[in-house]
């Protein structure tokens, strides 16, 4: 039974390099299709800055949930079932 375990352990750290090269390779990929296509499509800089900014408040995530009223209304409580159905 440990011949089959250890083999199974071999088998595994073998596909796991395997794995890790080929994701290395891809990742490398998509990173110089999207450097070639910030090069041949470049954003203009007026564009940059608004897509950096919370719609038109310019607040942070943090300000936003910093500065966030909490949600008030009614109290009742809704009954999942309603009775005669």
């Amino acid at each position: 039974m440990g011949v089959v375990i250890l083999h199974g352990l071999l088998i595994m750290f073998i596909c796991w390099i395997i794995g890790h090269a080929v994701g290395v390779l891809a990742q490398r990929t998509v990173d110089q299709h999207i450097k070639q296509y910030k090069e041949l499509f470049p954003m203009p800089k007026a564009e940059t800055q608004a897509s950096d900014q919370d719609d038109q408040t310019g607040m942070s995530d943090q300000e936003a949930v910093a500065t966030a009223q909490p949600v008030t209304g009614p109290t009742e409580e809704v009954s999942p079932v309603s009775p005669g159905v």
